[in-house]
């Protein structure tokens, strides 16, 4: 899979909850707050519904969300971060897919077609 996201250029997917965070943002449809990312990508890691999940799991995922993901997801133009202009904290702040990067529809369909054909070679 790794040649299909050879056009990113930065190694940015080198990172599986990279990958995990672009997915939960397709899936979502829409804008997430960091934490309901994080209670996403933490559901997804742990195979667990998000309710089922350890709060100090998901504010792991958060801090590393923060810290290290979604920068490096913003500077390779696949995400980007919105803050809200009213708000002092980061409490406003919601991430997105950039829908006009051609990578990202890239990616997010190669995700996804991945997936169709494996539940199709398998019979799901």
């Amino acid at each position: 899979m790794e040649e299909r996201f050879a056009g990113t250029g930065t190694g940015t997917l080198a990172r599986s909850r990279r990958l995990v965070a672009l997915v939960a943002l397709r899936e979502h449809g829409g804008a997430m707050t960091p934490a309901e990312l994080a209670s996403a990508v933490a559901s997804r890691e742990s195979g667990r519904p998000s309710a089922a999940v350890a709060d100090d799991h998901v504010e792991r995922v958060l801090s590393s969300l923060r810290r290290w993901h979604l920068p490096a997801l913003s500077n390779a133009g696949l995400v980007r971060v919105i803050a809200d202009s009213d708000s002092e904290s980061d409490a406003g702040e919601r991430v997105a897919l950039d829908a006009d990067s051609a990578d990202v529809r890239r990616i997010v369909a190669a995700l996804f077609e991945s997936d169709v054909e494996d539940g199709a070679a398998t019979g799901e």
